[in-house]
This record gives structure tokens, C-alpha cells and sequence, in this order.
């Protein structure tokens, strides 16, 4: 069977003596090229298009957030305390995947390296987040 690599510079009749999988593949990797391309384009054009709904339609804005303008607020709060017990999780599962690995004599370096820089990372969103928040952050005593 013959390899497919330059699947750009086919010529038609390679691509039509082709197997019906490999025409399909370069079908699908070529709609992935032009959806990438265009992926900027769809974002602004779907951002406008909901900018337009808020112009015209005040009441489409007010419907979403029901009258309570704090709601933007308390997503971003959910979501902040959503990735800094995520990157927490995944700290602690890492330094125990690499716990296991070097009990296990495969390499732990990476996972070692990975749990520390999630737990450094929670710490820091967390820490961020109190002083945003207006609390004081309790370092305790030295």
C-alpha cells in the first residue's frame, strides 16, 4: 500500500485511485485547515452578533442576568476557586504519581516537578484571590 505523505500536493488522480479512508482523511484535514483559518472570524463575527442582540434588545442583557448585575462577579469567583482547587487536585495527584513511580523504579522527575509547580500555582491563585476578595491574608506567626 502506498503512503500518503504530501497529502497537499496530490494530484487528483493519486487522490482519486486512493483508498476510500485516505480520501476522507485528506477531506477532513483540509476542512480542519480552513475552520482553523477562519476559527478568529467565527469568534468576532459570534461576538458581534450577541453585542448586536444586547443593542437592539435590552431586555435579552436583563434576562441573562435576571435583574442581579453581581452575576458576572460571582462566575469569575466560582471559576477562580474552580482552577485553584483544580490545580490543587492535580499538585497533590502528581507528587503521589511520582511517589509511586520512583517506590516503582520508573522516572519521577517530571511528575515531581509538575505537582510542585500545581500546588505553587493554587497557592499563588489562592493567595491572589484573598487580597482581590479585601481579606487579609493570614500568613500566621514567624
Amino acid at each position: 500500500m502506498r503512503e500518503l505523505v504530501a497529502f497537499g500536493n496530490l494530484a487528483a488522480d493519486e487522490i482519486e485511485h486512493a483508498p476510500r479512508a485516505a480520501r476522507a482523511g485528506v477531506k477532513l484535514i483540509r476542512l480542519f485547515v480552513a475552520l482553523s483559518a477562519l476559527k478568529p472570524l467565527l469568534v468576532l463575527i459570534a461576538v458581534a452578533v450577541v453585542s448586536l442582540i444586547g443593542l437592539v434588545e435590552p431586555a435579552f442583557a436583563q434576562s441573562v442576568l435576571q435583574g442581579d448585575a453581581s452575576k458576572p462577579v460571582r462566575a469569575v469567583q466560582a471559576g477562580v476557586n474552580v482552577a485553584m482547587w483544580g490545580t490543587l487536585a492535580m499538585g497533590i495527584f502528581g507528587l503521589c504519581w511520582a511517589g509511586w513511580n520512583k517506590t516503582s523504579g520508573k522516572a519521577w522527575g517530571g511528575q515531581m516537578l509538575g505537582g510542585g509547580i500545581c500546588l505553587g500555582i493554587s497557592g499563588i491563585i489562592a493567595f491572589v484571590n484573598q487580597i482581590v476578595n479585601g481579606d487579609t491574608p493570614d500568613l500566621g506567626d514567624l
